[in-house]
């Protein structure tokens, strides 16, 4: 299972280290990355969706096989101000980096919630069926993970799933290798395809997008 934890505030490097003892010897993590707000594009970020006012200035991903908890997150040595945990289906896996290492993308985090006009089911498999093949090929992606919400936070934000994508830090300001296009009209033609496939089965008014800078925890 996945999980995505929302804090308060950028880690220091203390804080970094106790959170990665914690969860290696507590939860017993598999595999995890912290996230900063990548302010690396100002054009970009002032594209930054955000309808239901999220607070992620920085983000924690984290696999395990231990179901969460508020019970179980209290001993945690950060703040955690929303989680989510999630069925996960790595579409391109995160290419691979050292332990501490800094991948070399920025991560896309888009959360949101379902339609309400289809059955969950059906809205599931086509995200990973159909969708996953338009947004790969539409776009210069080069991580791409689904995750459907099963459990999350009393006091967390209601959402169905998130995406992580990973972009070339070329390609973040600019829209043709962004969408992997060799000209306007092409550019024109991938962003429709990408935005027609996500009506099919996102509430388009929900959608939470930042980019974030990554660091492998474990």
């Amino acid at each position: 299972m996945r999980s995505l934890w929302l804090l308060p505030a950028p880690l220091l490097p203390a804080e970094i280290a106790s959170l990665h003892h914690w969860l290696t010897q507590t939860l017993g993590a598999s595999r995890a990355q912290y996230g900063w707000i990548d302010e690396r594009y100002p054009n970009r970020q002032h594209k930054t969706l955000n309808p239901a006012g999220l607070t992620a200035p920085s983000i924690v991903l984290v696999d395990s096989d231990k179901a969460l908890s508020e019970a179980i997150l209290q001993s945690a040595p950060v703040t955690i101000t929303q989680w989510w945990q999630a069925d996960a289906t790595s579409v391109l896996p995160y290419p691979a980096v050292d332990v501490m290492a800094t991948y070399d993308f920025s991560l896309q985090l888009c959360c949101f919630s379902f339609i309400d006009t289809q059955a969950r089911r059906d809205i599931v498999d086509y995200w990973r069926q159909q969708h996953a093949p338009i947004a790969c090929d539409n776009q210069t992606t080069v991580a791409y993970v689904q995750n459907v919400v099963h459990t999350s936070a009393p006091q967390a934000l209601t959402i169905d799933g998130w995406a992580e994508e990973g972009f070339p830090h070329d390609c973040i300001d600019n829209p043709l290798r962004f969408f992997n296009a060799d000209s306007p009209a092409t550019l024109k033609q991938h962003v429709q395809n990408i935005t027609n496939s996500s009506a099919k089965f996102i509430a388009m008014d929900s959608i939470f997008v930042q980019h974030y800078s990554l660091l492998r925890l474990i």
